[in-house]
């Protein structure tokens, strides 16, 4: 790792690897790493800037959501097998520390974390084909910080 960092997002790639993204670093550095625990190494990765606090989720064609962080409502995607980074159409919320689910039907859950300011209450489904997010469906109360997981039905709980 170029410089040390928290508040970043890590997610393992299909081919063994792990994409590090964004957080608050010790220096100046990358926004974003490749790991290869093969070979111990570190190679630099450039996104635009989402700051820390980003929502990571793996879609089954093995590319990865790389959304929000820090103060932004930006969304791109990171395609492990070619090194290239796609930018997308925003979140319809500014959040970070949220938390994403990647559905069945390829599209993510994004819900709750904040605005930078106050706990969001509410969650969005982006759909990576149609290139956008929807939603604003209310959560109840939980506070900022919460957890997705998914069940052997179709539902979804927070």
């Amino acid at each position: 790792m170029a410089n040390g960092r928290s508040s970043h997002g890590a997610v393992l790639l299909g081919n063994g690897r792990v994409l590090i993204v964004g957080g608050y670093q010790s220096g100046l550095g990358p926004e974003a790493e490749i790991f290869d625990p093969a070979t111990q190494t570190w190679t630099s990765t450039s996104p635009r800037l989402h700051g820390a606090d980003v929502t990571l989720a793996t879609l089954p064609n093995g590319k990865v959501l790389i959304a929000a962080g820090t103060y932004t409502s930006a969304v791109d995607l990171f395609d492990p097998g070619t090194g290239t980074w796609q930018a997308m159409n925003s979140l319809v919320y500014v959040r970070h520390t949220a938390t994403a689910s990647t559905l069945p039907s390829g599209k993510v859950l994004i819900a709750g974390g904040n605005d930078g300011y106050t706990a969001s209450y509410t969650a969005e489904i982006y759909d990576v084909n149609a290139n956008n997010g929807a939603g604003g469906t209310r959560q109840p109360d939980r506070g900022e910080v919460g957890c997705i997981r998914l069940l052997a039905s179709p539902m979804v709980t927070c």
